[in-house]
């Protein structure tokens, strides 16, 4: 427990600074594309779109600047020296999930969140070269193709099942997380590592809003 709270603190800090810069650059939420749009570039690799004011992840458009960075798509690469868990220094090598520190390991990169470690086992794929029609459909969502024996999270393909299970799970979280940015953008990254919400006072698990106990 102790371990998600210094996580969440860490993700809290972060929000707060990068809130503070979003609200300076006054991108409205019903902005259109600009002229120096990259959102196609930002789609395809997970990223951000300076001119438009939104970014990726899995294909998914978020707003959010603050959610966008918490979710961190691309991994960090830490200093074994550093760290003080010694799971995640022999995950580090072999890759998997500290459910202690709560971070994914994947080639050697620390990813820290649920979602973005699983999807950083699969491969986004260029949908121009997919010629299988249940693909094509799929794509974007979550399904898996018989016939091509992979899945699809998002723009995201897995072959194994397992890995497009898990990520599968976690898509819908991210896209929860999305929809309570637009309310609250500390109940998005809060809702990515479960807790309580210290403005809006609502507690999460599992990536879902708990009544409130009288409610």
């Amino acid at each position: 427990m102790r371990h998600v709270a210094v996580r969440l603190a860490l993700l809290l800090t972060l929000g707060a600074l990068l809130f503070a810069a979003w609200r300076a650059i006054e991108v409205p939420w019903s902005s259109t594309l600009s002229p120096g749009c990259t959102c196609e570039l930002a789609r395809a690799r997970n990223g951000w779109c300076e001119s438009c004011g939104r970014g990726y992840v899995a294909g998914c458009e978020i707003r959010s600047r603050v959610l966008f960075d918490g979710l961190d798509a691309h991994g960090h690469e830490l200093q074994r020296a550093s760290m003080a868990c010694e799971t995640c220094k022999a995950l580090m090598d072999s890759g998997g999930f500290c459910e202690s520190c709560r971070f994914g390991w994947v080639d050697g990169k620390a990813y820290m969140s649920r979602l973005t470690y699983h999807l950083a086992r699969g491969r986004t794929r260029d949908l121009a070269r997919v010629r299988c029609a249940t693909c094509l459909t799929l794509a974007g969502g979550v399904g898996w193709c018989e016939a091509c024996g992979g899945g699809w999270t998002g723009n995201v393909y897995f072959e194994s099942r397992s890995e497009h299970a898990a990520s599968a799970a976690e898509f819908e979280r991210l896209r929860a997380a999305i929809d309570a940015s637009k309310r609250c953008e500390t109940c998005a990254l809060v809702l990515l590592v479960d807790g309580k919400c210290p403005y809006c006072g609502i507690t999460y698990a599992d990536g879902k809003a708990l009544a409130e106990k009288g409610s």
